[in-house]
């Protein structure tokens, strides 16, 4: 339905963490952005961006784990992607806000790369 949360982090705030995650003792760094969004939010920031107008359309995430079981016994790394994506798109994923940078401004600086 669009609703999990998760708050994404801009590459460049990826990169800072990835700096620090080099110092000593450090053996985990969970990182997110400043923004908790739904993906339905992050979907269309990536419209707005592009200056599109869209509407959602939502499948139900048992549609996606039968066609996960039944294209896992003929092709098993296309099943366990659609079964990870589906994993992915239902699941809250917020990690402690690191990032300064929000998803908007990174969209909205490779739209502006698309011109």
């Amino acid at each position: 339905d669009g609703q999990a949360r998760s708050n994404p982090i801009h590459p460049e705030d990826v990169a800072a963490a990835c700096i620090r995650a080099l110092e000593p003792g450090i053996d985990e760094l969970p990182v997110g952005g400043p923004q908790v969004l739904t993906r339905a939010e992050v979907s269309l920031l990536a419209a707005q961006a592009v200056g599109k107008t869209v509407a959602l359309r939502h499948i139900p995430p048992w549609t996606m784990l039968a066609a996960s079981a039944c294209t896992k016994p003929f092709n098993r790394r296309l099943g366990e992607l659609l079964e990870f994506g589906t994993r992915v798109a239902t699941t809250n994923a917020v990690a402690p806000a690191v990032g300064t940078r929000t998803i908007e401004e990174f969209f909205n600086a490779h739209a502006q790369t698309l011109e």
